[in-house]
């Protein structure tokens, strides 16, 4: 029985440390709240763009007295520079990282919206609003950058509030665009949504961290384990902590420690930690996990040159059967890593063995076992599928979900964005009431999206991500049947509110569904394609709205768009709900 346990114990120990394991143990502190409103406020300034657009168009069309035909094609510009974008920044994100594309994409945004104030016929309108969503297509990767520092089980609950910053970034829009059009014009509309981005953009330089799991993916070791450490809220702690709380510090440390040293030889990180100690430019880039080596090794390189790295945790010394040690040692030209765990947790596996009187369970790393073969082989499966190829997308395993997911997305992007555009225009065939104006309107929709998202909130926590997004177009497909066969003002207004908050809700989830069944190195390149054929049905979306048939015809078409969205919803079978994005 004991033999059991010790082999059981061992099996333990060979498995490696995941990053999904240690971020489940982080709590949701300051680190994330920063990335959070960063990355949220790029998403809220994309979210204001497609509302600032819908007013601007119509503005043009009086101004420069243009056809039907040239100002739908200024928003089909936008919609195609999207497209375009999808691919570059997906592609820039995957190879270069997260943070790049994000900077990249802002700033070529800023840009170009700067130079539309001196803009003078419509082609340049369309040439630079081609180019302005180059950059802003970067938003699905602020996205994916945030979720990537988000607990699996929380993950659903995130996307959703997540989202609040678009919903958040159309209001402001609408109550920039009222004031702006009715006192000022078009171009002070500009100048006012360009100026927080460009003050934005400049914090971000200093403050947006790369995503962990992509320094992994390109084992950059050394950087993710200094941000874990930065996450950990034991870190620059001064005052004393409670004993549960301090056991928590401690076990994320050890995790930490653990993940480092199972990646990472002796070796190598003798010679990155006395290259810290000499280099000041090296210690403020890694200042986590330099502070950690100094408290861990007395402030010097003893340890090192004693040929080992000791981790002693956050306990205090007079609670030692509570403090467990990792270190690993080079023996003279031994190859083995040793981890030495002492507590209370191995005192069942040694009551009785006279080999382990010391409490110690030392592990080989040439250990030939049938155990360790198995895990060996997973291990290598894991690895081969974190180096899948791009290609690889359209093989028989990925080649249903891409489809499937490109279909869906090409709708739900076709019926969001036509009933955005639709917004004012739809005032003109329903002011009956003396209490609304489009400002108004378009206002009330906005806001509507919020109940959608605590909607989905709510669904996401107790159902698939599959039956979520059936039933939030459910309701959608409801809504839209209703307004086709009855106009009544009110009516009109709550069910197309109703309606844009469950799009909304789907267009965040079927996102997140995305992210969760492609692998980390192809992640947003797949995604990015995906958005890149979602858009080429876009483009088309500005001419059901500018058209002479009236208000049926284009809520008749976003109505048959939602009924084959579901239907190809239902054929997939993914499932995906709580998993790793490692």
């Amino acid at each position: 029985m004991e033999n059991k346990k010790t082999v059981e114990q061992k099996q333990n120990l060979n498995k490696k440390t995941t990053l999904s394991s240690i971020v489940s143990l982080l709590p949701f502190g300051l680190p994330q709240i920063i990335l959070f409103v960063l990355c949220g406020s790029f998403y809220a300034y994309v979210g204001m763009e497609i509302i600032l657009v819908s007013y601007l168009t119509p503005e043009l069309e009086r101004e420069w007295d243009l056809s039907s035909f040239q100002a739908g094609f200024m928003l089909s510009a936008l919609f195609a520079g999207a497209l375009a974008g999808s691919l570059v920044t997906g592609w820039v994100s995957d190879t270069f990282g997260r943070r790049t594309a994000i900077l990249f994409g802002m700033l070529l945004s800023c840009i170009c919206k700067a130079l539309l104030l001196a803009s003078t016929n419509w082609w340049t309108v369309s040439l630079l609003l081609f180019v302005t969503q180059n950059g802003s297509a970067a938003s699905n990767i602020a996205f994916t950058l945030y979720l990537e520092f988000v607990k699996p089980p929380q993950r659903a609950t995130q996307t959703m509030v997540f989202c609040i910053w678009w919903t958040i970034g159309s209001i402001v829009q609408v109550l920039f665009s009222w004031y702006t059009l009715e006192f000022l014009n078009w171009k002070y509309m500009i100048l006012f949504h360009i100026v927080p981005a460009v003050l934005f953009f400049f914090i971000m330089i200093f403050s947006l961290p790369e995503s962990i799991i992509f320094n992994h993916s390109k084992k950059k070791y050394f950087h993710v384990v200094n941000h874990l450490y930065k996450m950990n809220p034991g870190i620059n702690e001064k005052k004393k902590s409670t004993k549960s709380a301090k056991q928590n510090q401690f076990e994320i440390e050890k995790k930490i420690n653990q993940y480092l040293l199972e990646r990472i030889d002796i070796k190598q990180i003798k010679d990155f930690f006395a290259q810290l100690e000499s280099n000041s430019k090296l210690q403020k880039k890694f200042k986590y996990l330099m502070f950690q080596f100094r408290k861990t090794n007395n402030s010097n390189l003893d340890n090192l040159a004693n040929d080992q790295i000791g981790f002693s945790g956050l306990l205090d010394t007079q609670n030692d059967e509570e403090i467990g040690s990792i270190s690993a040692n080079d023996n003279n030209n031994n190859d083995n890593l040793k981890l030495n765990v002492i507590g209370k947790e191995n005192e069942n596996v040694n009551e009785n063995s006279d080999e382990n009187e010391n409490n110690k369970l030392i592990v080989n790393e040439n250990d030939n076992s049938e155990e360790n073969e198995k895990e060996n082989k997973k291990e290598k499966e894991g690895s081969e599928e974190k180096s899948i190829r791009f290609r690889d997308l359209f093989s028989k395993k990925y080649r249903k979900l891409f489809i499937f997911f490109s279909i869906s997305y090409v709708c739900i992007s076709f019926a969001y964005y036509g009933i955005i555009l639709l917004s004012p225009i739809s005032f003109e065939e329903i002011k009956q009431s003396k209490f609304l104006n489009k400002y108004v309107l378009n206002l009330f929709q906005t806001i509507s999206e919020i109940p959608g998202l605590f909607l989905g909130i709510y669904i996401c926590k107790y159902l698939s991500r599959k039956t979520s997004l059936l039933l939030l177009l459910a309701i959608s497909l409801i809504s839209n049947t209703v307004i086709i066969f009855y106009r009544n003002t009110y009516v009109f207004t709550i069910l197309l509110m109703l309606m844009r908050g469950c799009l909304l809700a789907f267009y965040m989830l079927i996102i997140l569904f995305i992210i969760e069944c492609f692998p980390t190195l192809v992640r947003n390149r797949a995604l990015g394609v995906i958005t890149a054929i979602a858009r080429m049905g876009t483009i088309l979306v500005p001419y059901t709205v500018y058209n002479s048939l009236g208000l049926n015809f284009p809520l008749a078409i976003y109505l048959a768009i939602t009924a084959v969205n579901i239907f190809v919803i239902s054929q997939i079978k993914a499932k995906t709900k709580n998993k790793s994005l490692e």
